[in-house]
């Protein structure tokens, strides 16, 4: 956290210039907020059709919030249009104007130059090098983060700059002593931190085929082996995951004060973070202070056949593995984007396409919040549910939970 600190500052003195430089042309626009009660829980929803398209006419009494499958009321609703003009319906008991959106934009790019391979971060960066080509330089502004902190511009619009900044965006992970065997932090955190047989006897037999030709009399040094590069490979991830999740909340805190469209775009395959608060913690701070989180993944399509090889050849326990490493770090940027109305932009190569889609806020969208009732205070993860009465078919994007703060003795 203390890398993140002077580029947040610095971060925090841009956005305060831009704001009084935009001031003039914004000083009629106001932004709704919600009132601040750490038992007030905030919910950004996206309601959308069966063709896709974002619904802007509904009301309170349209959502239903379930907190551990007990319905709760909605004490406080707004509802925003892209545009800036307010959708809102005739002010009810504890509803909140709509927000009225100014026109100025500030889109924060935030490269994960730690998880990143090299050849889908030239990929991605070459992509939002012909995103930013359309800029506008009298409304709107973006910046380049990295996770690392090693490489970044505050906000401009000037292409040039951010074209210099993009062009020096390098893969700045740390590197294992060993990749035999080859795995995830996902893997060696089951095997390191929880003490996962099964998957400590797939790695062990991956080791044996790449470190040891397979010959079984050498299982004992093929396990140490496995056992020795998961508690390596468990705390370079939790150090680098950390770092991430550090960076991502201290640029969503300073963005919440920027004046108008407010958005975060998070460049990266996705990181396993395990059983951390900190995911919420974010989406929390994203939709009290109105900032949109989109994240987009650039390495296209993965395909089901694609298979994980040791040295003996195909091996579908590692494949699985895999499998199952690549469905919780994608989880967390799903869940970010759907927290906070954003859109997730994965297994699909039009990598263009990806930065002009979460690029784009929802033309629709509301934010509704609760205070939790007949649920305990106990610390743990609560699992939300909204349901939309509308009388059709439609679509819902929520965030899926939150944690409840202990109650005190």
């Amino acid at each position: 956290m203390r890398r993140c600190l002077p580029l947040v500052l610095i971060l925090a003195g841009s956005l305060t210039a831009a704001s009084q430089s935009s001031a003039a042309g914004s000083s009629s626009d106001s932004v709704s907020t919600f009132k601040v009660d750490v038992r007030l829980v905030p919910v950004h929803v996206v309601v959308r059709d069966a063709q896709g398209r974002a619904v802007g006419n509904l009301r309170k009494e349209n959502f239903q919030v379930f907190d551990q499958s007990k319905p709760q009321v909605i004490t406080q609703f707004s509802a925003e249009h892209a545009s800036g003009q307010g959708t809102n319906t005739p002010a009810q008991a504890g509803e909140i104007p709509a927000a009225t959106v100014p026109q100025a934009r500030f889109t924060a790019y935030l490269f994960d130059d730690l998880h990143l391979e090299r050849n889908d971060l030239v990929q991605a960066r070459e992509a939002a090098d012909r995103q930013l080509t359309a800029l506008s330089a009298a409304t709107e502004r973006a910046a380049i983060f990295t996770t690392s902190g090693q490489k970044w511009i505050d906000f401009t619009s000037d292409h040039v700059k951010l074209h210099d900044t993009l062009i020096h965006l390098e893969p700045r992970g740390r590197p294992v002593a060993s990749n035999c065997p080859n795995m995830s932090y996902y893997m060696a955190d089951l095997i390191a931190n929880r003490g996962d047989e099964d998957a400590l006897e797939v790695a062990t037999s991956d080791a044996l085929a790449c470190g040891f030709d397979g010959n079984k009399k050498l299982f004992k040094a093929a396990r140490q082996m496995a056992s020795s590069v998961a508690r390596e490979k468990s705390e370079i991830g939790r150090v680098e995951t950390g770092t991430s999740l550090a960076k991502l909340k201290a640029l969503v805190q300073v963005m919440s004060k920027a004046p108008g469209q407010r958005i975060v775009i998070v460049v990266s395959p996705g990181f396993f973070i395990g059983e951390s608060p900190a995911q919420v913690e974010i989406m929390d701070l994203a939709v009290r202070g109105e900032v949109t989180v989109s994240a987009l993944d650039p390495r296209g399509l993965i395909s089901a056949t694609d298979v994980t090889r040791s040295g003996n050849g195909f091996n579908p326990q590692q494949m699985a593995y895999k499998s199952m490493s690549d469905f919780e770090e994608q989880a967390v940027l799903e869940e970010l984007a759907d927290g906070t109305g954003g859109v997730f932009f994965h297994n699909n190569n039009d990598v263009n396409e990806g930065f002009r889609r979460v690029a784009a806020r929802p033309e629709y969208s509301y934010v509704l919040a609760f205070s939790p009732q007949d649920v305990k205070f106990d610390g743990r993860f609560h699992k939300l549910k909204v349901t939309v009465n509308s009388g059709s078919k439609v679509t819902v994007q929520a965030r899926k939970g939150y944690y409840a703060p202990k109650q005190k003795p």
